[in-house]
């Protein structure tokens, strides 16, 4: 394919707003980038990589998303009067939220990102509303600790909204999640009603609220619930690798209710997808699933599966024994659940995970 031209890469760029998000959308942003360095024009440079920002987020490919907001900020903070800070902070919310996902992301680098956010808003003048929002995720993810939450939450709530907060679905969904992790199903179910009768949706939304919803509504009884959550879940986020751990839930939750052929179906969907990210806490949600899809397998069956040449788990045949899947998958999940257990300080990663399991394995 021929080179971008210079004049072109502003236009292309608009064009790939009409793409759905993908992997077609991301290689475009990534051609205008290329093509942007090559003529070392640093105002198409800075452009092409906010949307690479978008473009790889939304794609789960987070990884790229870290290298080229790293790049911004730099320009930014060499040309601030060309490059303004203002324009990084929409962005800068979705690599904090990111960031904590990657085991190799250490919590001295987290709390420093967390500073300069804190900072970079501060300096705006803007509402400091996605800054307490992060503080939730980062210590219900980093230490499950209950009373940082609520003390966090309440900033949040506390904060105004303005137009740099996430937009009323993603908000919402958020408090979904808090009342998840603080075991109030009811609440949550409440939160989630003016999602589900869709007075509010975004990209995400309803997408990630029916899969974080579903196995807390089947372990609360509410059966029908459950099987309505999974269903959407299941048609929403189908296709798109950004949805690998929601899918991941689903699957437990298929296993957990003895539909095997359908938890199957999503893992085979999904195995390649968990392969390629490097983002090891969707990775383990995935394994830990996958793992539990295979027990429930004789251990001598066979199954047909096409990993890529280069993996540790290619045989030519492209034929696995379920012993063998369930070996890789508790094996590789053990060792992510160490690497954030390390990162972490404790050991919530790998007692939730082996909660997790048990609760799948005692339901099936």
């Amino acid at each position: 394919m021929d080179r971008l031209k210079e004049y072109e890469i502003s236009e292309f760029l608009w064009d790939c707003e009409d793409l759905e998000y993908g992997e077609e959308r991301l290689r475009r942003v990534e051609e205008a980038v290329e093509a942007a360095d090559f003529y070392q024009n640093a105002e198409l440079q800075f452009q092409a990589r906010l949307k690479l920002i978008d473009a790889s987020t939304f794609t789960g490919f987070i990884e790229k998303a870290i290298v080229a907001f790293s790049w911004c900020v730099a320009l930014s903070d060499k040309e601030p009067d060309v490059y303004p800070s203002i324009a990084l902070l929409w962005s800068y919310k979705w690599i904090n939220l990111n960031m904590i996902q990657f085991s190799s992301i250490s919590r001295e680098r987290i709390n420093a990102t967390m500073k300069d956010f804190q900072k970079r808003y501060e300096a705006q003048g803007v509402s400091l509303r996605p800054v307490h929002c992060q503080h939730v995720r980062n210590h219900i993810a980093l230490s499950a600790d209950e009373e940082r939450v609520r003390k966090a939450l309440n900033d949040f709530v506390q904060s105004p909204r303005d137009r740099y907060s996430d937009c009323a679905a993603c908000e919402q969904n958020f408090l979904v999640s808090v009342c998840l992790f603080q075991k109030d199903f009811e609440k949550a179910k409440r939160y989630a009603a003016p999602i589900f009768n869709g007075t509010q949706s975004c990209a995400e939304v309803p997408h990630i609220t029916y899969a974080i919803m579903t196995l807390p509504s089947f372990f609360e009884g509410e059966l029908e619930l459950a099987e309505r959550y999974a269903t959407q879940a299941t048609r929403l986020c189908m296709g798109n690798r950004d949805f690998l751990e929601e899918l991941s839930d689903v699957m437990a939750y298929r296993i957990a209710t003895g539909k095997r052929d359908a938890a199957l179906e999503i893992y085979k969907q999904c195995y390649r997808w968990d392969l390629e990210t490097r983002m090891d806490w969707r990775q383990l949600k995935f394994c830990v699933s996958a793992a539990l899809l295979f027990e429930t397998f004789d251990p001598s069956d066979l199954l047909t599966l096409n990993f890529p040449k280069d993996g540790e788990m290619y045989n030519a045949r492209g034929e696995y024994q379920a012993q063998e899947l369930v070996d890789f998958y508790t094996k590789k999940s053990q060792c992510i659940e160490k690497r954030f257990d390390e990162r972490n300080g404790n050991a919530i990663v790998s007692k939730g995970r082996q909660s997790f399991r048990e609760a799948i394995r005692s339901a099936r």
